[in-house]
């Protein structure tokens, strides 16, 4: 059976998405996964890009012309991680984590450990209006 994981939030502050990629790069998060950095720029087409050309990549995560952006994020405390998607939208910045790399499940409830993601988050906390979590099985 498979399960699909995802934390989504929503910011009161309009921030591009290459700035918070880089508030989680500075708070535990790295955006190399086996060596190369996992992107979409748009449709789920992903591409690879080299661990140094990271700069390069966020200048195409925030083109306009970029429907719903992607990057793949691992936490290097709890080496865990997943998809790092942007929904843009005219009125709401929306962003959503789908936990796809090492998902980590809680043993006494058998269902993700959505509080350790969110200890993980912590950073975002500050500048979100909405936060939630969804499990599929």
């Amino acid at each position: 059976m498979s399960v699909s994981a995802s934390i989504g939030f929503g910011l009161w502050k309009e921030q591009s998405f290459s700035e918070i990629i880089k508030l989680l790069l500075a708070n535990g998060w790295e955006a190399s996964y086996h060596g190369r950095i996992n992107y979409s720029v748009n449709d789920y087409n992903y591409l690879n890009a080299e661990a140094d050309q990271l700069d390069e990549v966020l200048k195409l995560l925030d083109k306009e012309s970029s429907d719903s952006p992607s990057i793949t994020l691992i936490n290097t405390k709890i080496k865990s991680g997943g998809e790092l998607l942007h929904h843009r939208n005219s009125n709401f910045s929306h962003f959503s984590l789908t936990l796809s790399v090492n998902r980590i499940i809680d043993t006494a409830t058998n269902l993700t450990d959505f509080k350790l993601y969110l200890e993980q988050l912590q950073c975002l906390i500050p500048i979100s209006q909405l936060v939630e979590f969804n499990e599929i099985k």
